[in-house]
């Protein structure tokens, strides 16, 4: 937890807002409950241009969801599947560009980063490449005298080479995408590992504009364990009938859209 916490703090500057706004939602609309035990679920909705989904199971029906799972993108590319596996944390995280297993503090990352092009803010903004890391003394004038370590970044600019201290940075970006997509893979790791009872499903689309996909899995429902919602609404007026919908009932079902 407090590996998690710490490294989680330190990288928020260097992972700028996805453009595409994070994973979409493909709600379910439709579900089939056999009396074997077992339930057909269907997510049908709109994908725009490259697209995740993030689905979250329970780590006992990962292996027949994974099985019996079908994904349809007639007018673009089903990328990849991918599941965070239950490998050990530490092994995982060594796996990527940047390592984060080790806590590392902020010197210990950005030496990691050295060659790679970044844009920092001091207030002014600098684009340039990460030519070295130091640790130096700063020396506090008072009443006493005090002396704090102080981290100094090199940077490799259009204007020549600066040293700028990490205590003035307000905002430091990696202009490398690669880079940038492992380290929020890292991070996504990291919030994952807190939660030991579900596990993510990421499915990514590739395709141009807008267009209608379609997820469908088999997974273990126990019919006496499902319970039913049935929600009347009147019509506007009496020549608009009144209409109901019908689905599973339960606080921690996914969200359904027109159940049939």
């Amino acid at each position: 937890m407090r590996l998690a916490a710490a490294t989680v703090l330190i990288l928020w500057m260097f992972v700028p807002s996805p453009s595409s706004g994070g994973p979409v939602e493909i709600p379910i609309t439709r579900v089939v409950l056999f009396s074997s035990g077992v339930g057909y679920f269907e997510h049908n909705g709109p994908v725009e241009g490259n697209a995740s989904c993030r689905l979250m199971f329970k780590t006992g029906q990962i292996n027949d969801i994974l099985k019996s799972m079908v994904v349809m993108d007639p007018e673009g590319t089903v990328s990849s599947v991918r599941y965070a596996s239950q490998e050990p944390l530490i092994r995982a995280l060594r796996s990527f560009a940047i390592d984060l297993s080790g806590d590392p503090k902020m010197a210990d990352l950005l030496r990691q980063l050295r060659g790679a092009e970044v844009i920092i803010e001091v207030p002014e903004k600098l684009t340039g490449k990460i030519i070295s890391i130091e640790t130096t003394q700063k020396e506090i004038v008072g009443p006493t005298k005090t002396i704090l370590p102080e981290t100094v970044i090199t940077l490799a600019t259009a204007r020549g080479i600066k040293p700028i201290s990490m205590s003035t940075v307000q905002s430091l970006t990696l202009t490398d995408e690669k880079l940038t997509a492992e380290l929020n893979k890292a991070l996504d790791l990291l919030i994952a590992s807190h939660d030991t009872q579900r596990r993510a499903v990421d499915i990514n689309f590739s395709g141009r504009g807008t267009r209608a996909v379609r997820i469908g899995y088999i997974s273990e429902t126990p019919i006496w364990k499902t319970s039913y919602r049935l929600e009347f609404r009147k019509g506007k007026d009496k020549k608009e009938p009144a209409s109901f919908k019908a689905g599973p009932s339960s606080k921690t079902s996914p969200k359904m859209t027109g159940p049939r």
